[in-house]
């Protein structure tokens, strides 16, 4: 099966700083890549080249095998692909289904009116994908941390429709800004996406989650793969010094 999504040489360069360094990575329809390292390894530069928030300063991105150099986030995501970000995106003072919605082609409006109950049965399947039971007219701003974070989720996966379900999602640490005992509620939710074949980048310091979700994962260290191939090897038995290293000391 071809790549979905397939990166060669990306290299990033900041001023002094060289985040990453020619990464090469494959992503087929369907597997969930963990990425894993040390806070400052690249994870989080290399998931925003993808999700159009950088530019690599050299190599070449393809999606479905074509070139592609996004420029914005929302440019990626009309292409299909979508990032969850740590720091929440939606409108406060808007509604959950407004939000959704905002940034893509629908027929909810006319005559630069919305036509709600069109939008808001539209934006409870997508609220389902995510296990989310709040009503779609609820602004968001009355949610709790935890299900602005699942709308954050619903309105990636809204962009299945626009791509025929060749959708890659992108997490990156989405647990991160969460209490403790919510960790888990959404973690089960991103399980279950991987479990119904979605296709996901997710970059965490959930070990025992990465290990359980994904089909690869691969090891940043300083801009570099240090190491890379299926969780079973990864976790089980490291060849990398540096890796055992970072198992241990996350534990």
């Amino acid at each position: 099966m071809n790549a979905l999504l397939s990166l060669q040489n990306i290299s990033k360069r900041f001023p002094g700083v060289l985040a990453l360094d020619e990464i090469d990575m494959e992503l087929r329809q369907h597997e969930v890549l963990g990425l894993i390292g040390q806070n400052g390894s690249g994870k989080s530069t290399l998931m925003k080249i993808i999700g159009g928030l950088h530019q690599p300063s050299a190599g070449e991105m393809r999606l479905r095998g074509s070139p592609v150099r996004f420029t914005s986030p929302l440019e990626a995501a009309r292409a299909g692909i979508g990032l969850v970000h740590q720091e929440q995106s939606l409108i406060g003072n808007l509604t959950v289904a407004e939000n959704l919605f905002i940034d893509k082609p629908t027929d909810f409006s006319r005559f630069g009116f919305y036509r709600r109950a069109r939008m808001n049965d539209a934006a409870r399947i997508q609220l389902d994908k995510v296990e989310l039971d709040v009503a779609p007219d609820t602004p968001v701003d009355q949610l709790t941390f935890a299900q602005r974070q699942m709308v954050e989720l619903a309105k990636v996966l809204s962009l299945e429709e626009l791509v025929e379900g060749h959708l890659v999602v992108l997490f990156d640490e989405p647990t991160s800004a969460l209490d403790p005992e919510l960790v888990g509620e959404v973690l089960k939710v991103i399980g279950d996406l991987a479990r119904e074949g979605r296709t996901m980048v997710l970059v965490t310091h959930e070990m025992k989650f990465a290990r359980e979700v994904a089909t690869h994962v691969v090891y940043l260290y300083n801009g570099l793969v240090e190491e890379e191939g299926p969780p079973e090897q990864l976790f089980g038995a490291p060849k990398s010094e540096r890796l055992k290293q970072f198992l241990r000391n996350v534990g």
